[in-house]
């Protein structure tokens, strides 16, 4: 049986009253909490099972040829045709994918509109609603532009009440099956549908955040939509600020401002909008639009208005007289970013001709398609532009004389970002990042070529400030002065999730548009050891904008990003998919995760003998270690036959390792450390092993020189013991390591990074001290001794102050190299600033042994709690990490996957 841990752990804290629980909270019963987790569990399995029997009735019309081309790429598909899945904090489905997915509803209508609710019904214990139509509403549809199939929005309600951000994409092929779900939403048992009137008017939530009480709208509120901590949902007000500038949540129970969001994406500061104006008065303010009509001079804003003699006999405003000749005027400018988004993705400007988002009203609907004006309210040759968004007129500001193709085509890609109500978490730059690129597809659809400079040419000093081909080449303030990031393992919050971390990390996408977008004909390029053979930029723009309008919704993080661009490349460049899908892999992007089928307690290790063979060790509900092996054939891949391998000790679990040829797996026995293992095709023992004389904690081995496993543990007093196997000699051990640890010992070396080969590297990760503050030393093997220093692991804030995670007892870390540096996966994470629940993923760079090392990136892994038990390692396609939620039961299995193909 399936356990739902992390919705059964939030509820029952809520329940004791811990902090951070709103008032809203609702106190729910045991017996209604069994029941809302068994509920959960059914419609999961019935849904993975509706997956599967829809792709079996797939693979029975398919010849023997075909049949065996489908097994080939399932076995290089990073997922291996398993079925992808991303939960909320509460619980709820976020995202469902599985290869060639198509899911059947018992709908008899032909209306997408229907399935979609049909299907959101049936399947109402995974959204945490109630089975009646008004919980999820349609609230639109639109197209699929890849097919004749249908994008269905359903709007969650609870007790009447909007949830703000919550929302399910649904995906309704021209057949009927549904081919894509995503969405947010939050359980109707977490909140108290009696309690809707707020102790805090909206006049009182306005003058606490300076906010306008015109604009307040009540709903609920839940921080983890908009990329924050999880915690239970809030009765809140919305408003806006009196320019609608910024966006406020405030509780209606307390006045406390929840969230604060900035409605207008500006670039001050963080790069030069682009070509200094040579041929006019630079000083002289103006402002011209290109919205498909002219306007007299008693019309509205004075910002519309074309100037005298200005109007082309169809109702359009001529290009600017400031630049008679100059191809980057403003007018022109503006209009060819709308012949970008008409003639290359039928789009009918940034809007599409909508006029707004639902529930953001046009602030004029006879101007609302592609406005721009130079009338900057700063200094005449202000370096900068921004998208003024939905309620604050619906236009791009820029200064004067600083008019391109790539800063319009930027901008406006804001706007069409807030039309298809999509949020990203700001910091983590994706937002920018896709501006950036979507700059230069207008670019080349403009001028024939991009630069992959973002603005370039400006008249000021550095001439451009991002280089989507070569983001390290530029470097800026974050936290410290540092070069741009071009992969997913150098992103990093500046210190602090703030405007700098948005534009620095925009770099990592860009990275990605531009590999995606080399020509087909050229060599391939390598990017962090991937090979990547370009698509062309005219199908990678089909690409990006199908990703951005059809796949993204709600809060995107990256592995929604990653998942978005992977089924647009399937959409639009099916012909060169593994190309496509390689420029995504080359900037570290992970998958969601893969649901294993199995529920297990604490421990699980994993080995791979050869490409075939895979081997997977976990301890299960019944207190037994349990073995199972990796089969694709037939179809469909997955973990085939259980079989008993012993019982284990209570809270123990396995570690395993491959040396020599041999898959070694130990695992503390009930009263003796046991190992088994496998040679020549034969699985021998379980066996006592005899070298483990201080038995504690869980160990971890690592190879090493081809034939050597090394061993190490820590004793009841946390003095470290190792001890070592090879062929020849056969186990030497109880060797003193000389340190101490406060918690399990995690051992990595060089030779298990398939792609950076150092055998006489290895570190062992632990923690230490009365904090349990996280460390890495590395091993001598000129004198077999670990060294005497060891070395801190946390993140950069500034120059001269390093900041250590400080680790819980019950989470071990889990680490790995991979690609020479040494990557770290950490739960119950804390820092003096912070106290962070989830897990967290740490990497080095290329600096490990180096004093003056610096930890390049840290970031939550999204959407799960405190994994007990983590296994991560390299493979030959990438990173695994493998993890079981932490539970007083069995717990549901997850890998998530960096591919690097």
């Amino acid at each position: 049986m399936r356990a739902f841990s992390l919705l059964v752990v939030a509820l029952l804290a809520c329940a004791a009253g811990a902090a951070g629980c709103s008032a809203d909270a609702k106190q729910v019963t045991p017996a209604r909490r069994s029941l809302q987790v068994l509920q959960t569990e059914d419609a999961w399995s019935r849904l993975q099972a509706a997956i599967s029997a829809r792709y079996a009735d797939y693979l029975s019309t398919l010849t023997p040829a075909q049949l065996a081309a489908e097994e080939a790429a399932r076995e290089g598909d990073p997922g291996a045709g398993q079925i992808a899945v991303r939960w909320s904090q509460h619980g709820t489905l976020r995202a469902v994918s599985a290869w060639q997915m198509r899911i059947p509803t018992t709908s008899a209508s032909s209306d997408a509109a229907d399935r979609a609710t049909a299907f959101v019904q049936e399947y109402s214990a995974l959204f945490g609603v109630g089975q009646t139509p008004q919980a999820l509403a349609v609230t639109r549809t639109k197209a699929r532009a890849s097919d004749g199939g249908t994008v269905v929005y359903l709007g969650q309600r609870l007790a009447g009440l909007p949830v703000f951000r919550g929302e399910v994409m649904i995906h309704v092929g021209e057949d009927g099956d549904l081919l894509w779900v995503s969405g947010f939403t939050i359980p109707e048992s977490t909140v108290d549908a009696t309690a809707t009137a707020p102790a805090v008017t909206a006049q009182q939530a306005a003058a606490q955040v300076g906010g306008d009480a015109g604009s307040a709208e009540l709903g609920w509120f839940d921080a983890e939509a908009f990329g924050g901590s999880t915690g239970s949902p809030a009765l809140a007000w919305r408003l806006l600020a009196a320019d609608h500038s910024i966006e406020f949540y405030v509780d209606s129970r307390t006045g406390a401002q929840l969230w604060r969001r900035e409605l207008t994406r500006s670039d001050s500061g963080e790069h030069y909008e682009t070509f200094y104006c040579g041929s006019c008065d630079p000083n002289g303010f103006g402002s011209l639009a290109y919205d498909n009509r002219c306007h007299g001079s008693g019309y509205g804003d004075p910002a519309v208005i074309c100037p005298p003699n200005s109007c082309w006999g169809n109702g359009e405003c001529v290009p600017s007289p400031w630049f008679p000749g100059d191809t980057y005027n403003l007018a022109n400018t503006t209009e060819r970013v709308y012949h970008y988004l008409w003639y290359r993705h039928g789009r009918d400007g940034w809007d599409n001709a909508t006029c707004g988002t639902p529930g953001w009203p046009c602030t004029d609907p006879l101007a609302h398609r592609m406005r721009a004006t130079a009338n900057w309210p700063f200094t005449p040759n202000s370096c900068n532009a921004e998208w003024r968004g939905i309620g604050q007129g619906e236009y791009v500001r820029v200064g004067p004389g600083f008019v391109a193709n790539d800063v319009l085509g930027h901008e406006f890609t804001h706007g069409i970002v807030d039309a298809e109500g999509v949020a990203p978490v700001p910091w983590l730059g994706i937002e920018e990042g896709m501006a950036d690129v979507f700059g230069e597809f207008v670019e080349q659809y403009v001028q024939g070529g991009p630069d992959w400079l973002q603005a370039s040419g400006v008249g000021c000093t550095p001439p451009s400030r991002r280089n989507l081909a070569d983001p390290p080449a530029q470097s800026f303030m974050c936290g410290i002065t540092q070069p741009g990031p071009d992969n997913l393992a150098n992103l990093s919050d500046c210190g602090s999730p703030n405007s700098d971390a948005t534009h620095f990390n925009a770099g990592i996408l860009g990275k990605a548009g531009y590999l995606m977008s080399r020509p087909a004909t050229d060599p391939p390029a390598s990017h962090w050891g991937v090979n990547v053979t370009g698509i062309g930029i005219t199908t990678a723009s089909q690409v990006w904008y199908q990703a951005l309008s059809y796949y993204l919704t709600g809060t995107a993080q990256y592995s929604d990003m990653r998942e978005a661009l992977r089924a647009s490349c399937n959409d639009k460049a099916s012909g060169s998919y593994d190309n496509c899908v390689s420029a995504i892999d080359a900037v570290g992007l992970w998958t969601i995760d893969y649901d294993q089928g199995l529920s297990v307690v604490g421990g699980v290790a994993r080995s791979n003998l050869g490409l075939m063979s895979k081997y997977l060790h976990y301890v299960s509900s019944d207190g037994n270690l349990y073995r199972r092996t990796w089969r694709c054939s037939p179809l469909p891949c997955g973990w085939k036959n259980p079989t008993l391998v012993g019982p284990v000790a209570a809270g123990g679990g396995p570690t395993s390792t491959v040396a020599g040829g041999i898959v070694w797996v130990f695992y503390p026995g009930p009263s003796y450390m046991m190992y088994t293992y496998l040679q020549g095709g034969t699985w021998y023992g379980p066996s006592i092993f005899t070298y483990y004389s201080h038995q504690n904690e869980r160990p971890s081995a690592v190879t090493v020189n081809g034939d050597q496993i090394w061993f190490a543990w820590r004793d009841t007093s946390g003095t470290v013991w190792w001890a070592m196997w090879s062929a020849a000699t056969g186990w030497q051990g109880n060797y003193n390591a000389g340190f101490s640890a406060t918690g399990p010992v995690t051992l990595v070396s060089g030779e298990q990074d398939p792609f950076v080969y150092d055998p006489l590297r290895m570190y062992a990760v632990y923690r230490a001290g009365l904090e349990g503050r996280l460390y890495y030393r590395g091993f001598n093997f000129n004198n077999w001794t670990w060294n005497g220093t060891a070395y801190p692991i946390g993140r950069d804030d500034t120059q001269s102050q390093m900041v250590q995670p400080i680790l819980t007892a019950s989470h071990p870390p889990a680490a790995a190299l991979y690609r020479g540096s040494l990557q770290v996966v950490v739960g119950g994470l804390a820092y003096p600033d912070n106290d962070e629940t989830v897990p967290h993923y740490l990497s080095t760079g290329n600096s490990v042994g180096n004093p003056a090392y610096s930890w390049t990136w840290y970031n939550h892994l999204e959407g799960q709690a405190n994994p007990d038990s983590f296994t991560f390692f390299p493979t030959g396609t990438g990173l695994e990490l493998w993890y079981a939620t932490p539970s007083s039961g069995a717990s549901p299995l997850y890998r998530r996957i960096k591919n690097s193909r």
